[in-house]
């Protein structure tokens, strides 16, 4: 099979993915286990899969003119063992979405991680709460953890079903989430044990 441009002058220009996003980049065999802090109730999320490509990103709107983009991805295949549902979570740029797709200019799925965004920043219903020196989860100590506040109204792609609070460690993955149910109630799940290949 041969790959042949039907325009041979026309030029893409690129878009690659974030530094800061290469400590997210799970490949198969990895897989967290959690902990519902109330209940203890365990949940696997195991990965199933993972695509590192590039999809093409056409100029938006009428008028714009410019080269097509070659935007760079990782999409890694998830499957959650508690709900028996599979998702997946997709890296371009500096940050991840849950549920997105490679399909150029729509479905970009909802943001679940800033990355290199500064506390306080926002898009599409994620905010970069706070950046935490060192927290303690399940007798473990994770540095640097990046919370995200998920706002449940602003969301573009509806995956969260209440104001979610997500924890990210570098090379570590999502290590607790705080589901608030309202009127000062929350689900909580922490990290308890983890194997992760990068």
């Amino acid at each position: 099979m041969s790959c042949k441009k039907d325009n041979p002058t026309e030029q893409y220009s690129y878009d690659y993915l974030s530094a800061s996003l290469k400590p997210f980049m799970f490949k198969n065999g990895s897989y967290w286990v959690y902990e519902n802090d109330t209940t203890g109730i365990l949940d696997s999320i195991l990965v199933t899969g993972t695509k590192h490509d590039f999809f093409i990103q056409s100029p938006t709107g009428p008028g714009q003119t410019g080269s097509p983009v070659k935007v760079e991805y990782y999409k890694i295949e998830l499957y959650d063992a508690l709900n028996a549902i599979n998702f997946n979570d997709f890296l371009l740029g500096a940050i991840i979405t849950r549920n997105g797709t490679e399909n150029g200019n729509s479905h970009m799925g909802q943001p679940i991680l800033l990355s290199n965004f500064y506390i306080g920043d926002k898009l599409n219903g994620a905010q970069l709460f706070d950046t935490l020196a060192i927290l303690n989860v399940n007798n473990n100590t994770f540095h640097e953890v990046q919370e995200m506040k998920i706002i449940y109204p602003e969301q573009t792609q509806n995956e969260f079903a209440h104001d979610t609070y997500l924890y990210f460690a570098d090379s570590i993955g999502l290590v607790k989430k705080e589901i608030d149910l309202g009127n000062g109630n929350f689900e909580s799940w922490s990290l308890k044990r983890w194997r992760v290949i990068l």
